[in-house]
């Protein structure tokens, strides 16, 4: 049966949740596995019920539009060379969700020029501009983002022109972007919800930070998730993270540094 005919990405996917979630409300696998209970994207069978929706992913930018200059001899990266990527996709597939998973702002001389001396680096920064010109979808807040606040908040946040994510992200009481969004796409509907490192409270400082927490991961998934299934009743919960490959560890490392919850 269905349940029987899940792609090695979609075992590998389980085999995951079940590692990062088992505490966590059963809602996020039912969610996930009643998509990929569905015949896989390349069956030949049933292909009027086969509904495929492409992601496009990004992460860790760092504010670089190439590298070829600085690494010459390193294989090319950079945003300008995956612009065209991104174009040629979206004239293919206009419904394409387009993500970025954070540390965007920070990390490149060009983008540190800018932050530095640009009266208004959000308008002037050649970096954000051709970012902005690619119409994501969303962005999910890294440690690289906060680390040049308050600039982050009253220059980036202000002018972007896409959802910042960041479901643990808080000032006071109050979330400071967007824990999720949520997505129509053939028939579905699709949460995409953002979680960043509380890693941030060790690499960045309480001045930078200027009254910003980054809560639990754990925690800031149960209540959203509670919400999410309640308020949106999705398809499919994506969960987009600018973490390790072992989120939890971040919320141990904060423990053990003594950081308060």
């Amino acid at each position: 049966d269905n349940g029987q005919r899940l792609t090695d990405d979609g075992v590998r996917m389980f085999s995951l949740l079940r590692q990062i979630s088992h505490n966590l409300p059963v809602g996020l696998i039912v969610v996930v596995l009643t998509f990929l209970n569905s015949p896989p994207a390349y069956s030949a069978v049933d292909t009027e019920k086969t509904k495929k929706v492409q992601f496009l992913i990004t992460s860790d930018l760092h504010g670089r539009l190439s590298t070829s200059f600085i690494y010459p001899s390193r294989r090319r990266s950079g945003l300008l060379h995956i612009a065209s990527i991104i174009k040629r996709e979206r004239q293919r597939n206009p419904d394409a969700i387009l993500i970025d998973c954070g540390d965007l702002l920070q990390g490149s001389p060009l983008v540190h020029y800018f932050n530095r001396f640009s009266a208004k680096p959000s308008d002037q920064n050649p970096f954000f501009k051709t970012f902005l010109s690619l119409k994501y979808d969303a962005v999910v807040v890294g440690n690289h983002d906060l680390a040049i606040n308050p600039l982050f908040e009253s220059e980036y946040l202000k002018h972007a022109n896409f959802s910042w994510l960041g479901a643990n992200v808080f000032r006071g009481g109050a979330q400071l972007v967007h824990p999720y969004i949520t997505f129509n796409r053939k028939g579905l509907k699709i949460t995409v919800i953002g979680i960043t490192s509380p890693g941030v409270r060790m690499w960045v400082s309480a001045e930078q930070l200027a009254g910003i927490n980054v809560g639990p991961i754990k925690g800031s998934l149960e209540k959203w998730l509670k919400q999410i299934k309640k308020k949106e009743s999705p398809d499919l919960v994506i969960g987009a993270f600018h973490a390790g490959l072992n989120p939890f560890r971040d919320d141990i490392n904060s423990k053990l540094s003594r950081i308060p919850p």
